[in-house]
């Protein structure tokens, strides 16, 4: 196929699949990574894809992956995978005394079908830039292993895993050439500890522009939450952070992601505050090219865009402000004060 840009799979329901076998004794139980794979060598130039409601052991979904993407005539600029964990056993009682509707709702079992096999070469797939995958209850290791086959990821949400470390990480954060501007990790059970340790890395980050970990356990420790905020001043790529509340759809990687995501909250923390939304603002505005060229010559021309590009800021709507302000008022002055007192006259 030549002429489908998008794509989007759901595949039915284990009741739906029973039923359509009494119906008819050919009918095949979909195997997920058949499908996956059939679709991304099937269609040449397919642009988007998006697959729901399916349960892959991660080896055979990397090497579904890896056979479909992993080719230097790939196309694909956008992931969206979901992965459902749930199953018939762990939802719905069997016995015949209880008697319910529970089997309608119900997911497909464990593709267990025989792993695919790998291709016998593959390249690095250099054409996807949005990876939304959601692969329930899998630690990050497990998550890491789909995503390090793509190179030029700019959105990443890996949100629903259940990750216990963050080390993993590292090599798409930490690395000079990694793309990667917007990281996603709702409901990922995160504790305090490594969410700690992953603030205290912040600094070293230069690409991240948003950092979204709302619904996270790591929200109920008062001291996480301030060593995070206390690493913002540190960091000077980080533009939005995202501790709880709906997640705008400017960066969602699915339309409806700001609804469903508004109404499962397990934890949440307050909007930042004007004045702890300052050092992103301030990174907005243009602070880490300041601040890089301060060692060196700072040239007069660049001053210029950066106090027009500050005078731009506007304080959030949800944050500390009365909504009558006039748009005058809105303006975040001090932003421009603080360029002019710790960057400009210095340099």
């Amino acid at each position: 196929n030549k002429v489908l840009k998008s794509l989007k799979i759901t595949l039915p329901s284990e009741s739906v699949v029973l039923m359509l076998q009494e119906e008819e004794t050919s009918y095949p139980n979909p195997k997920p990574a058949l499908v996956l794979q059939s679709a991304l060598q099937g269609s040449t130039n397919l642009q988007a894809l998006a697959m729901r409601r399916f349960r892959i052991a991660v080896d055979t979904l990397v090497d579904a992956l890896r056979n479909g993407v992993c080719r230097a005539d790939c196309s694909l600029q956008e992931i969206d995978l979901q992965m459902s964990h749930f199953t018939s056993e762990d939802e719905c009682s069997t016995t015949e005394d209880e008697d319910d509707d529970c089997s309608k709702e119900v997911f497909p079992k464990l593709d267990s079908s025989p792993p695919i096999t790998p291709a016998p070469t593959t390249v690095p797939n250099k054409s996807v830039e949005t990876l939304s995958l959601l692969l329930s209850l899998q630690p990050l290791p497990e998550v890491v292993k789909v995503v390090e086959m793509f190179q030029n990821l700019v959105h990443l949400d890996i949100s629903g895993g259940n990750f216990t470390d963050l080390v993993a990480l590292d090599g798409l954060l930490l690395t000079e050439k990694s793309p990667l501007e917007r990281l996603i990790m709702y409901f990922c059970n995160i504790e305090a500890q490594p969410m700690e340790t992953f603030a205290r890395k912040l600094p070293l980050m230069k690409r991240l522009k948003v950092l979204v970990v709302g619904s996270n356990p790591f929200l109920t420790s008062p001291s996480c939450v301030t060593a995070l905020k206390d690493s913002l001043w540190r960091n000077h790529s980080l533009e939005i952070v995202c501790l709880g509340g709906k997640l705008p759809n400017s960066i969602a990687s699915r339309p409806d992601d700001g609804e469903w995501r508004d109404t499962q909250f397990l934890y949440d923390a307050p909007p930042l505050t004007n004045q702890e939304m300052l050092p992103l603002h301030l990174n907005r505005a243009g602070r880490g090219p300041l601040q890089v060229q301060l060692s060196h010559h700072l040239p007069l021309n660049l001053l210029p865009l950066i106090l027009e590009r500050a005078a731009r800021l506007e304080y959030c709507a949800y944050c500390d402000i009365s909504a009558n302000r006039t748009m005058e008022d809105r303006k975040r002055k001090d932003v421009v004060f603080w360029l002019l007192r710790n960057l400009i006259l210095i340099a």
